[in-house]
């Protein structure tokens, strides 16, 4: 009985190990391994408001 126990043990530890490397690898930071694929992305959000065109209302002619 008592080897079927360090087996379950044995497949915790192993499930706890990968699903641990599986989010380290995926994370968002900057270890990740997209981020060493892809390299690291800066998102710059403008300051104030932005001001959205309309296209609807353009002068159909100019087109």
């Amino acid at each position: 009985m008592t080897e079927a126990n360090n087996h379950i043990s044995e497949l915790a530890a192993f499930n706890l190990a990968a699903i641990s490397a599986a989010l380290v690898l995926l994370g968002p930071g900057a270890l990740s391994l997209d981020a060493r694929l892809f390299g690291r992305r800066e998102i710059i959000i403008p300051e104030g408001r932005v001001d959205l065109v309309d296209d609807s209302r353009e002068d159909p002619t100019l087109h």
